[in-house]
């Protein structure tokens, strides 16, 4: 399987609430009093930027994005290195090469990552 045949599964849906519920406490920082009474983390900045996703194109460039985002910001050297990222399942899943964003510098169309 490549990139470009692959198509979401419906429990990737609820990747950022499992990252919520078991992220530690010292990446949650301060809840404020009105977050709390939502039950909301401040993991998630309290506003977003909606993309709807276009095709299979576009949701293929937007995954490459979240997933070299942190070698792009200098957090880890791969995109396997960083422990909260759904990479490795892609990898497992033979969409990803094991070594892909690790000796190269992906660019991104302006308009990815930034809607």
């Amino acid at each position: 399987m490549n990139r470009r045949n692959y198509s979401p599964s419906n429990s990737e849906g609820s990747i950022p609430s499992n990252f919520s519920r078991h992220s530690p406490s010292k990446y949650q920082g301060y809840i404020s009093y009105s977050r709390q009474r939502k039950g909301e983390k401040a993991v998630w900045q309290p506003r977003f930027w909606e993309h709807q996703i276009r095709d299979k194109s576009d949701l293929v460039n937007h995954v490459d994005y979240i997933h070299f985002n942190p070698v792009k910001n200098g957090l880890v050297k791969a995109p396997k290195d960083w422990k909260r990222s759904s990479f490795l399942r892609y990898v497992n899943r033979g969409i990803y090469s094991l070594d892909w964003g690790t000796d190269e510098d992906i660019k991104f169309s302006d308009n990815i990552g930034r809607e």
